[in-house]
């Protein structure tokens, strides 16, 4: 071989190594998302639901309305969502063949893993959120699980658990204030809830003027605005469950204000 031809196979070499080198710098397109999850950005729902029919604005906190389908926002990061009349593509996981039954305690990815992505899940702050199943909850707090209502659709999927089996509007007040919050929910709210399908009305939540959420119908299955049998006012309390000192679960409930 000539030197001139040696030079041309060299120089080709070279151009070879180069453009092989500057391919391998390409940066790699990344795939756009096709579900969005808690902790997903905004843009990423956009990505993955389209541009929203309305929004709503209370400090950083937001909603997005997909007809009557919800996604919630804190500073630009999903909290919670809940399906109504389009479908929202958002998953958590899916549900795995044998998994663990969910105790007090469990992890958020056990619920998961024993249950799959939950059709709605709402935040109220605090660490605080509720996974809907169809009618029934499971209640987290900083991502463990503290309790649950099994109206049916947790049904061999949990431990057992020692419910109060009792009224929980006869408990007195005194020893439960601790955990109440009293309510003012514009009419406007409720009235819209109303016109919600069942379950989609089960798994709504009110909303005060400070921003903060509290569930629609409790665990026990009252709800806020319900007249109570005890006393013929209206239920605006909002007790949070807890635990007796003997290990009763007591579930979370409306009541009315004491005299």
């Amino acid at each position: 071989m000539t030197w001139k031809n040696r030079r041309k196979t060299i120089c080709l070499g070279l151009a070879v190594v180069l453009l092989l080198v500057m391919y391998l710098a390409l940066p790699i397109p990344s795939q756009a998302a096709t579900v969005f999850g808690l902790g997903s950005s905004s843009a990423t729902v956009r990505t993955v639901m389209g541009t929203p029919t309305s929004v709503s604005q209370i400090l950083n906190l937001s909603t997005w309305y997909y007809g009557s389908s919800t996604v919630d926002f804190q500073d630009g990061k999903v909290t919670g969502w809940q399906q109504g009349s389009r479908t929202l593509k958002v998953s958590t996981g899916s549900a795995v063949s044998g998994a663990t039954p969910i105790r007090v305690g469990s992890t958020a990815s056990q619920v998961t893993a024993a249950m799959g992505t939950p059709q709605s899940m709402a935040s109220f702050g605090f660490g605080s959120s509720w996974w809907y199943y169809g009618l029934s909850t499971v209640e987290l707090e900083n991502g463990l699980v503290t309790g649950w209502a099994n109206h049916g659709d947790l049904t061999g999927k949990t431990t057992s658990q020692n419910v109060f089996k009792g009224v929980e509007e006869t408990i007195p007040y005194t020893s439960v204030s601790q955990y109440a919050t009293a309510l003012i929910i514009p009419k406007a709210q409720t009235t819209a809830i109303w016109r919600l399908p069942r379950t989609e009305r089960v798994q709504s939540t009110v909303r005060l003027s400070s921003g903060r959420s509290f569930p629609f119908v409790a665990e026990n299955g009252s709800y806020y605005g319900q007249i109570s049998q005890q006393t013929g006012r209206s239920k605006t309390v909002f007790v949070h469950s807890y635990y007796r000192s003997d290990g009763t679960y007591v579930r979370s409930y409306y009541r009315s204000l004491p005299h």
